[in-house]
């Protein structure tokens, strides 16, 4: 059995970018389509030789999050975008056609 112990702030930042992406992922047949609407936050932690970006997405309508972390790539803002891409399915319960 464990016990609650210590907590201690880790990090905290306050420069956080948002964006908005809107993705359109299509039926293999049919004119249908779903459209996701990402909320995007980035934020940016400045070190003395490179600074370090952190992610998060959330889409309200289908309730996806994809939760936050460290960002690898050098174009930080494509690996996020690349992941909710990823995530967004068609949905046959909310669809829109072309």
């Amino acid at each position: 059995m464990a016990f609650e112990g210590v907590k201690k702030e880790i990090m905290c930042l306050s420069t956080i970018q948002h964006h908005y992406l809107q993705v359109e992922a299509e039926a293999i047949l049919g004119d249908y389509k779903t459209i996701w609407n990402w909320e995007i936050k980035i934020a940016i932690k400045q070190g003395d030789k490179k600074d370090y970006y952190y992610g998060m997405a959330l889409e309200r309508e289908y309730n996806v999050l994809i939760p936050w972390q460290e960002l690898k790539d050098y174009d930080f803002m494509r690996e996020i975008k690349d992941m909710c891409i990823n995530e967004s399915k068609f949905r046959a319960d909310q669809v829109t056609k072309n």
